[in-house]
């Protein structure tokens, strides 16, 4: 596609602003301005309700959301792996089910069929054919543990 120049006179505090944004988000000049440019396209966004908006308000600006929703995803499931450690060795132990992100699950009927890696970033499940599963933390959803039969607690 053919292009243009088009020269923009701006406060330099604004220019200050714009390459800092650039740069944070790994994006040059050209690609800022295209991409606003084709949000100008679609035409307006329907509006926030205020609830939400309100809500929003209540988020720091400085917040970075990438990390701090790793890092929840991250102490999570060491919470999640540290469950399964105790539930392991438990006396009497208790047999449990691992649901894992995908929808899919792993039942442990016996302490012999898992085990936690030593660092806790993985999780060893053991099929009865003695293949076996080795789960990271982050394909863990939750576990369930059969209290009595037919029960289930979630932890």
């Amino acid at each position: 596609m053919p292009t243009s120049t088009l020269t923009v006179n701006l406060q330099s505090e604004e220019i200050e602003f714009f390459q800092k944004y650039a740069q944070r988000h790994g994006l040059t000049a050209d690609e800022v301005v295209t991409q606003y440019l084709q949000r100008l396209k679609c035409g307006p966004q329907p509006s926030i309700h205020a609830e939400v908006a309100a809500l929003a308000e209540l988020v720091p600006p400085d917040l970075e959301s990438n990390a701090e929703y790793h890092w929840h995803l991250l102490n999570k499931h060491r919470c999640m792996i540290a469950d399964i450690r105790k539930l392991v060795p438990a006396v009497p132990f208790v047999p449990f089910t691992i649901h894992l992100a995908d929808g899919g699950h792993l039942r442990v009927p016996t302490v012999d069929r898992a085990a936690v890696s030593p660092t806790g970033g993985r999780v060893i499940v053991f099929a009865d054919d003695d293949t076996h599963d080795i789960l990271s933390g982050l394909l863990i959803s939750r576990v369930t543990v059969d209290r009595h039969p037919g029960s289930r607690t979630k932890l």
